[in-house]
């Protein structure tokens, strides 16, 4: 009997024992999770899915849109303030950067980031609806939670800001590979910028809202920005587009 007892003990020993390991490897790989997260940063034009929860938000890059034609992009310069530098420096430090940009609330000049962004919403829901993107649709209106990253804060050198700001034309576009490029198109002359060249601290997407067209098929309708609804008869949700039976027309 107390053989069987102390076996008992040592068997739930060993048992609490793996558990406490099992639990310090989880919390090692969440750990590890957050932390790419936190110097990981998604692709102008691509696909996330947004988990979040009330302590954390983690990101997954899940795909780039589809696309023949170079995207128009804007390039804009934003002044730092003390919620961007916050973010600036959380990203430096994550990464084991050093920071080079030094900013206090009281400076009369603040330093500035760029901000490059897909603007035309028009063209990027065309997109969207094209046969090019069937099954980039098809997967989305499965979860509300994908989204498309339509900017993105960088910081980069003077040399290069110089180019983006005083170019005529900012252009994105990718190769066979889906790799990013921006160029840029001023006097006629084309300049080709890498996008490991830009240091991206901060990104921001858009939600999809559906419909569906003449024939009852669903698409998107329309792109809104975080906490903006979506317009009248569109659905952030599309199982709620009411199912048809589509039209044919008879010969």
């Amino acid at each position: 009997m107390l053989l069987v007892i102390n076996n008992m003990k040592h068997f739930f020993l060993i048992l609490v024992l793996g558990l406490f390991i099992l639990s310090l490897n989880s919390c090692s790989s969440y750990k590890n999770k957050l932390q790419t997260a936190a110097i990981t940063f998604p692709e102008l034009g691509s696909f996330v899915k947004i988990k979040g929860d009330f302590w954390y938000q983690s990101q997954a890059q899940i795909g780039i849109l589809n696309y023949e034609q170079p995207l128009l992009v804007s390039a804009k310069a934003m002044p730092f303030n003390k919620a961007s530098y916050n973010k600036y420096t959380n990203y430096l430090k994550n990464a084991n950067r050093i920071n080079s940009v030094s900013y206090t609330d009281s400076m009369p000049f603040k330093p500035k980031y760029i901000r490059l962004e897909l603007l035309d919403k028009i063209e990027l829901t065309d997109l969207l609806n094209n046969d090019i993107n069937n099954g980039v649709r098809s997967y989305l209106e499965n979860d509300r939670d994908y989204k498309l990253v339509t900017s993105i804060d960088i910081t980069i050198t003077d040399k290069l800001r110089s180019t983006l700001m005083q170019a005529e034309t900012i252009l994105l576009q990718k190769d066979a590979r889906n790799k990013l490029t921006v160029f840029t198109v001023n006097n006629n002359q084309k300049i080709e910028i890498d996008f490991s060249h830009f240091e991206v601290f901060e990104y921001s997407y858009v939600s999809f809202c559906w419909g569906a067209d003449r024939y009852h098929n669903k698409i998107i309708k329309a792109l809104v920005q975080k906490n903006e609804a979506c317009p009248r008869d569109t659905y952030t949700k599309a199982s709620k587009i009411k199912s048809k039976t589509k039209s044919y027309l008879k010969l």
